[in-house]
C-alpha cells in the first residue's frame, strides 16, 4: 500500500524529532549508560613507572629458613651473584626470615659479605616474614614451625613482600638457586618501544620493559601442575581455560610488584576480607584434609595465584614475555650431582642465567661449592693461557686438577626444569 505523501513526511519528522529528544535526554558517550549501569571499579589499575634500568628496574627477594643447609646454600648463591651478576644493577636484595631468626640471619649475612668480593656495595635488607605477612609476626600461630607447610608460608612471603619492594619488578629466588652467567638486570627484560600505555619504561619514556619469564604451555604440564592450576582457580573462583596458552613455571621467576600487590587487594575486595594472606592461610587446612592418606591436596600455589589473577585482569602480557631462558638446568638427585660436570653442563653452557641443586637432596653446601670451584679454577687457567697466546683447545677439567685431552670435546647436557 502506498503511503500518502503528507503522512510519510509527518512520520519522518516525528521520528527525527523523537530521536533528537532521546539523544538530548540520554546524552553522549560516556554518559549513555544510566547511573545504575555505570562501569564498576576496574579490577586492575596500571601504575606508570619511569625508571633507570641500572639499579631502578629490579630487586631480589629470597625467603630463608635459617637452618645450616639453607644458610650454606644462600652463601653459594651470593658468591655466584657476586661473581657473575652486575650487583650495581640490582636495587635491593631482600632476605625474608622467620621473626625469631632475623638476628642470626643478619649475623650470617655479614660474615658472607665480609668474605666475598663485590658484595660490600650491595643494598641488602633482612626482614621478618611478619613484615610481609602480618599473620607470621612473632607470637602469631602461623609463625610456629609446624602451623602450615613451609612451601605455603614461603609462597605467601614471596607475594606479600611486594609491599616492601621499591622497583617495578622483583626476582624471586629460593636459596638453592645460583647464578651461572654474566649478566645485568636489564638483560632479564625484553625491550620494546614505550607508548603512553606502557606500564614500565625508562626515564625518557623511550624504552619499555617486559620481564623474560620461564613459561610452559598448559597442555605440556604434568598432572600435578594442572591440579595446582585447577585448585588455585577454584580458590579464587575464577575460570581458567586449559588451552594453548602458557603459564608461569616455578622459581626462579620475575614478577610485577603492581600485579602482586593488586592480587592481594582484589582478594580482599572479592571475598570481603581484611587480610588476603589470612584468607589464603585459613583456606589451607580444610583443603588439605581432602588429600587423606595420599597427602594434602594443594588449594593454591604462589605462581598460580599470580598467573590466574594476571590472566583474568588481562595484564599478564603487559609485564611479561615468554622466553624460557631464566633457568635451563637443574640437579634433582645425588646421582645427577655425581655425574654433573659444572663447566660443561652449566657454567659453560650458553643458555640460562640460573641453575639449581635441589635442597631436598641434602647435599652439604661446601661439597657443592667445591665442585663449582673446580670449574672456576679451570676458567681462570684458560683465561691466563689465552692471554699468553697459548692453545686452550686441549684443556679438560679433571677431578680436582687441570688435565689435557686432545681427543674429547664433550657436548653440553642439561636437565630440564620441568620434565
Amino acid at each position: 500500500m502506498a503511503w500518502p505523501q503528507g503522512l510519510l513526511v509527518l512520520s519522518v519528522f516525528l521520528f527525527l524529532t523523537s530521536a533528537q529528544a532521546a539523544s538530548s535526554t540520554v546524552g553522549r558517550y560516556p554518559d549513555l549508560l544510566p547511573p545504575s549501569t555505570q562501569p564498576s571499579k576496574p579490577i586492575f589499575k596500571h601504575k606508570r613507572w619511569n625508571v633507570d634500568p641500572q639499579g631502578g628496574l629490579l630487586s631480589v627477594v629470597v625467603p630463608v629458613y635459617p637452618m645450616p643447609s639453607e644458610l650454606g646454600a644462600l652463601r653459594n648463591q651470593l658468591r655466584t651473584f657476586a661473581k657473575f651478576f652486575d650487583t650495581s644493577s640490582v636495587a635491593e636484595y631482600i632476605i625474608a626470615s622467620p621473626a625469631a631468626d632475623v638476628v642470626n640471619t643478619i649475623a650470617y649475612l655479614q660474615t658472607v659479605i665480609s668474605e666475598t668480593a663485590n658484595l660490600s656495595t650491595v643494598q641488602f635488607r633482612v626482614v621478618s616474614d611478619g613484615d610481609c605477612v602480618p599473620e607470621m609476626e612473632s607470637g602469631m600461630p602461623a609463625a610456629t614451625e609446624n602451623s602450615y607447610p613451609g612451601w605455603a608460608k614461603q609462597g605467601l612471603v614471596k607475594l606479600a613482600c611486594a609491599k616492601l619492594v621499591q622497583t617495578p619488578f622483583y626476582l624471586l629466588l629460593d636459596t638453592d638457586i645460583f647464578f651461572v652467567h654474566h649478566a645485568k638486570a636489564e638483560d632479564l627484560f625484553k625491550h620494546y618501544l614505550c607508548t603512553e600505555f606502557s606500564p614500565v619504561c625508562d626515564m625518557a619514556r623511550k624504552v619499555g620493559y617486559q620481564a623474560k619469564n620461564d613459561v610452559y604451555p598448559l597442555y605440556h604440564r604434568t598432572e600435578d601442575q594442572l591440579q595446582w592450576l585447577l585448585e588455585t582457580s577454584k580458590t579464587l573462583q575464577l575460570s581458567v581455560p586449559l588451552d594453548w596458552r602458557a603459564a608461569l613455571g616455578v622459581t626462579p621467576q620475575i614478577i610485577s610488584t603492581d600485579v602482586a600487590q593488586q592480587l592481594g587487594a582484589w582478594i580482599e575486595h572479592r571475598f570481603r576480607q581484611k587480610s588476603w594472606t589470612e584468607y589464603l592461610l585459613e583456606f589451607l587446612p580444610p583443603a588439605y584434609n581432602k588429600g587423606g592418606d595420599n597427602g594434602w591436596a594443594t588449594p593454591w600455589t604462589d605462581y598460580m595465584l599470580y598467573w590466574v589473577f594476571a590472566t583474568h585482569a588481562n595484564v599478564f602480557e603487559d609485564y611479561h614475555t615468554d622466553a624460557n631462558m631464566l633457568q635451563t638446568t637443574a640437579i634433582w638427585s645425588e646421582e645427577q650431582f655425581n655425574s654433573w660436570s659444572p663447566c660443561r653442563d652449566t657454567f659453560e653452557y650458553d643458555m640460562g642465567y640460573f641453575s639449581s641443586i635441589q635442597g631436598s637432596i641434602g647435599l652439604p653446601a661446601d661439597k657443592v661449592w667445591d665442585k663449582m670451584t673446580e670449574c672456576f679454577e679451570w676458567q681462570v687457567e684458560r683465561t691466563k693461557r689465552e692471554a699468553a697466546g697459548q692453545d686452550t683447545s686441549n684443556m679438560k677439567l679433571g677431578s680436582g686438577a687441570l688435565k689435557a685431552n686432545t681427543k674429547q670435546k664433550a657436548k653440553p647436557s642439561r636437565t630440564r626444569l620441568l620434565e
